[in-house]
């Protein structure tokens, strides 16, 4: 198969990036690729309120594995809707430490940028549960690992350096953080919600945090054991007001829970059939109604195993996704999404042709590539 998807890339039909005469073009570009003994995971993707595009990975170091090794969090930015892309900024290192990225969330009102980490011990090889082993959470803190947070009050450009980070996990757990990459949101009113996670007597809970305050506290709302995953899951504010929770789920399919409380409880959890799962994290993005079109909801993800990653529209909330095109055919696993500012939609996502985790790629798609007709794997709806 990895023969294959070379020989593809050589002849340059790598995931569509090439279009049909009148066609518009879908154009992508690696923006951290592996080299050496450094990898780049998770890619987490958000927009600043003027317009600057910001790419997070994960640098590791010296190996691609989850565990057991050094791991910066690293950043591009784009000042043309992803078109062009400035150097990569190191924004989180440490001797020692296993800094799991996690999900970045904007102030619209203040304009600053919030990035959520996890530290761990670069020693604790077998994971959270190994290290921990009955270590209480508090001694975890005093310790000098688990949640971080930095901030950028100028879009990107400087950073502060990370601060502790002091969420109210339920009592008990064993293993918290916010590292999942994706992007957390920002309602309508002003709160900010950033998912995290917990294990709680061997069992994995999903959780969103709130803050009411531009992320100077937080505290905890929903929290309930949904898809056998860990914080691995997008949320967008729909019309209604509630918050579409798409989760990461075992089984073959996403899980879907919804909030009617502004992000403080699960309901409504329900299997989504429409979108397969190979437990992988996906994308997730809302476009508001534009010029009289509809509100959309894209969602993207492997579709077969960790391959050919694709990118499916609903225009009915969610409640149906008609639309799908894929964006890569090779090996492909963990994404992001964002609505950049000319109005296309924007995927960062993990790619390769032997492996998924050989680049972190960034492609910008415009609706028109996404919804016409193409070898049987578009839908020929208008946008």
């Amino acid at each position: 198969m990895g023969r294959m998807y070379a020989a593809l890339l050589a002849i340059g039909l790598c995931a569509s990036a090439t279009a049909r005469s009148g066609e518009a073009r879908m154009t992508m570009t690696d923006l951290f690729t592996h080299q050496g003994k450094d990898w780049y995971r998770i890619p987490s993707l958000v927009v600043s309120p003027k317009g600057v595009v910001l790419a997070f990975a994960s640098r590791r170091k010296g190996s691609v594995g989850d565990f057991g090794h050094d791991t910066d969090v690293v950043l591009r930015r784009s000042l043309d809707s992803g078109l062009t892309w400035q150097p990569m900024q190191t924004l989180a290192s440490r001797s020692g430490i296993d800094i799991h990225h996690g999900p970045a969330v904007v102030n619209r009102k203040t304009g600053r940028v919030l990035k959520f980490c996890r530290f761990w011990p670069a020693r604790a090889k077998g994971g959270p549960r190994a290290f921990v082993n009955g270590t209480p959470y508090t001694r975890m803190k005093e310790l000098g690992y688990l949640d971080h947070v930095l901030w950028s009050d100028d879009e990107g450009a400087t950073w502060t350096q990370p601060a502790p980070l002091p969420l109210p996990f339920p009592e008990g757990a064993i293993s918290c953080a916010t590292g999942n990459g994706s992007h957390g949101i920002q309602l309508a009113d002003g709160r900010l919600l950033i998912q995290g996670g917990c294990v709680v007597d061997g069992t994995r809970h999903d959780c969103i945090f709130a803050s009411d305050d531009g992320g100077s506290s937080w505290r905890r709302g929903a929290t309930a054991a949904i898809g056998g995953s860990l914080r691995e899951f997008g949320m967008a504010e729909l019309a209604d007001g509630s918050v579409y929770c798409n989760v990461r789920a075992r089984g073959g399919h996403r899980k879907i829970a919804r909030s009617t409380d502004r992000g403080m409880s699960f309901a409504n959890v329900a299997t989504e059939k429409a979108l397969a799962d190979p437990f992988c994290h996906a994308g997730l993005v809302r476009m508001t109604a534009v010029a009289g079109a509809p509100p959309r909801l894209f969602f993207s993800n492997p579709t077969h195993g960790r391959t050919r990653l694709t990118l499916r529209m609903s225009r009915d909330e969610g409640r149906s996704w008609p639309v799908a095109r894929v964006v890569h055919e090779g090996p492909a696993a963990y994404s992001d999404l964002a609505i950049l500012p000319d109005g296309t939609v924007g995927c960062l996502f993990e790619r390769g042709t032997k492996s998924p985790y050989e680049a972190v790629a960034f492609a910008r798609i415009p609706l028109e590539w996404l919804t016409v007709a193409h070898g049987g794997a578009g839908n020929g709806d208008g946008p």
